[in-house]
């Protein structure tokens, strides 16, 4: 059974690829759901991901969160009017959080060369500099992953990053993104059959008897052993 995505509390519906053929509301839906994505990013590469929304007001943050409950709501129920109200009030939150933002003062973050990302550990940070890193987390004291090129360099230099360099290596002209998977080590079969023991080789012949001696046998009845 498929496991449903349960949203965060402000997430926002994310932006899907076409996918043809494509119905009227789903274009209608897409094509609003981009103009909430780029108001949303280019307020993130400027006060960093998820910074403002935990620095501004309870009042503030409570009708963010309202309005991004209003465009899951009107995408369920599939309301164009609504939809699209909803998708101009989430743009007009990002640029109400910009001005509270400058307005007190926030220093942002675009100053310093950063990649910000979200990963399923956190927030992940790369700078360019170790004063790079000094100077972000002097602007975000919250987030704590911040690594430098030099950093990077060092955990590539070693283990499964040395393979990671090769395999970007050999896939020129194109992005190479490559996907690490921690497994645990399978036996590989030494003969056919899927049972389970049949894969395994066996030390004795099953069809000939045991010559060991027994250790953990019953006594009989009749006083035999």
């Amino acid at each position: 059974m498929s496991k449903v995505k349960q949203k965060k509390r402000g997430e926002i519906p994310q932006v899907q690829k076409l996918a043809f053929p494509e119905s009227e509301w789903s274009r209608f839906m897409k094509a609003k759901l981009v103009e909430i994505d780029q108001a949303q990013g280019e307020h993130e590469r400027k006060w960093g991901i998820g910074r403002v929304i935990t620095l501004v007001p309870s009042v503030f943050r409570e009708r963010f969160y309202a309005q991004s409950e209003r465009v899951w709501d009107a995408q369920g129920k599939q309301d164009e009017e609504k939809f699209k109200a909803a998708c101009d009030g989430m743009v007009r939150a990002f640029k109400a959080m910009d001005a509270w933002a400058v307005s007190e003062g926030l220093e942002p973050v675009s100053q310093v060369k950063a990649v910000e990302g979200q990963t399923e550990r956190g927030l992940m940070v790369i700078v360019q500099t170790e004063a790079d890193a000094v100077q972000y987390q002097a602007i975000r004291p919250d987030v704590r992953q911040v690594w430098t090129i030099a950093e990077l360099e060092q955990m590539v230099s070693s283990g499964i990053g040395q393979d990671i360099w090769r395999l970007k290596e050999e896939i020129p002209f194109r992005t190479a993104v490559v996907e690490v998977k921690q497994e645990r080590p399978v036996a590989k079969p030494v003969a056919g059959g899927a049972s389970g023991f049949e894969d395994i080789e066996n030390d004795f012949d099953v069809d000939k008897p045991v010559g060991l001696p027994k250790m953990f046998t019953l006594p009989q009845k009749d006083g035999r052993k």
